[in-house]
């Protein structure tokens, strides 16, 4: 039986979320978006790359979009020109994007994303699971260093503290100023350093955060199996692990039944880390 032909909104959603976001900026229509999923044309990188001046645009919409700009009437240039529109400003970011990943480089930092990228993501995630609060919203500097560790392959383990919030950004996301190659001053950012959690409520709160981090990467990540396997009940599941009677809330007792001791929340988050950090080396053998 031959396999159902996607639709419109299913093609989009191939899309990568900075690409769509762009693409709805310059109010290309939906189905010439669907289109170009369809051809392979999902990131910005590719949108940019397809041609290299106008003229090999044109070609690339008729051939590809089916967009005639010489034989078509009025829709049709309108068409071409939102296309043009965001293909012009795909090239510029990606030349952009690569100045800045280059600096990065040379700086050892992890590669700038830009914030279109990280609200794109934001829209995705509250689409398909909930609305986010500030608070729960992964910080731009903390999602950069979880972005790099899935780029190279190489995950470590991340402190509950090194995961911000938006909330966090203006008082986590602190650095110092040196001078770029280009010239200009800019504040080299340091790992994101938040207050670890010294309440429970303050403990659930910053799992749920950590864990809304590896959710946005799993939509970034679209070809990550390993990515594509989690969703917010992976994590609920873990907190209510954590939190419940075999964790936080264990006892211990005289014969009398009077409570001696029960896991401090300080304890809580050295045991979580280091669960976290045996999930890392298993992952890497």
């Amino acid at each position: 039986m031959a396999a159902l032909a996607l639709t419109v909104e299913e093609l989009i959603e191939k899309l990568a979320p900075d690409l769509q976001g762009l693409l709805d900026a310059r109010k290309v229509g939906r189905q010439t978006q669907a289109d170009l999923a369809k051809s392979g044309v999902d990131s910005i990188a590719m949108l940019s790359a397809v041609a290299v001046n106008g003229e090999g645009l044109e070609k690339v919409a008729k051939d590809m979009l089916g967009i005639d700009v010489a034989g078509g009437g009025g829709d049709e240039q309108i068409k071409f020109a939102q296309l043009y529109l965001a293909w012009q400003a795909a090239s510029k970011r990606v030349k952009v994007q690569d100045e800045m990943d280059a600096e990065a480089s040379a700086q050892k930092e992890p590669k700038p994303v830009p914030p279109q990228e990280l609200m794109a993501l934001r829209q995705k995630f509250e689409a398909e699971f909930y609305k986010l609060k500030d608070a729960e919203v992964p910080s731009k500097a903390s999602m950069e260093d979880l972005f790099e560790q899935i780029d190279l392959g190489e995950f470590r383990p991340m402190a509950l503290r090194h995961f911000g919030s938006r909330a966090d950004n203006e008082e986590a996301e602190v650095g110092n100023l040196h001078v770029a190659k280009s010239g200009q001053v800019k504040i080299r950012k340091s790992r994101v350093e938040t207050s670890a959690p010294v309440t429970l409520e303050d403990f659930r709160a910053k799992v749920i955060l950590m864990a809304n981090h590896y959710l946005f990467a799993r939509f970034r990540y679209p070809n990550k199996q390993l990515l594509q396997k989690i969703n917010p009940f992976t994590f609920l599941d873990y907190l209510g692990y954590l939190t419940g009677k075999h964790v936080a809330q264990m006892e211990t007792q005289t014969v009398d039944g009077v409570t001696l001791h029960r896991p401090s929340v300080k304890l809580l988050v050295n045991y979580e880390y280091q669960m976290r950090k045996e999930v890392v080396a298993w992952q890497r053998n």
